[in-house]
């Protein structure tokens, strides 16, 4: 028998060890949404994570480092977190990833993250603080992203139309 998925959903966590889940050589799927964790630096040695839940807790920033080993990982859901910070290359090494949901944080900037969604499929990003929706994430959905959400972010939204929308997205 092998672990496929673990849920710890519903709990009072606040911590992760970093070597909590090392040994497990199997498990692919890891749900703990609804704890009161406020990073994810447990998940950087877990290789063949596939699916990472952590929605409802209080991650506030993404680094770097977080995702940088997880080659393997294709969806991720961190919705109803505090993000606000992401770092410019927190998903470079993510080429399998598929689907990616931020929605209701506190983003109010996004970088330049064109280059690293190569397979991306859908991106949602609604109830954020985002003011402005610059060139290249227009180009990004223009060309790669099949579903994005900007729903209900600041009325203050610019986008930059040199690049017209050949999708319909709801925005």
């Amino acid at each position: 028998l092998r672990l496929r998925t673990i849920s710890l959903r519903r709990n009072q966590i606040f911590q992760i060890d970093m070597e909590a889940f090392s040994k497990l050589r199997t498990f692919i799927d890891l749900r703990l949404n609804y704890n009161n964790l406020d990073n994810l630096d447990f998940v950087t040695n877990i290789f063949t994570l596939r699916f990472l839940a952590v929605a409802n807790n209080n991650i506030r920033k993404l680094n770097n480092s977080t995702f940088v080993k997880l080659i393997n990982l294709q969806k991720i859901i961190l919705q109803y977190n505090k993000i606000a910070e992401i770092d410019s290359n927190v998903f470079i090494t993510l080429r399998n990833l598929k689907e990616l949901v931020l929605d209701f944080n506190e983003i109010n900037k996004i970088a330049n993250l064109s280059s690293q969604f190569i397979s991306l499929i859908t991106f949602s990003l609604e109830s954020n603080k985002i003011e402005v929706l610059n060139e290249n994430m227009l180009y990004l959905v223009n060309n790669n992203i099949n579903k994005f959400s900007f729903q209900k972010n600041l009325n203050k939204n610019t986008f930059f139309p040199k690049y017209a929308l050949k999708k319909s997205i709801p925005i």
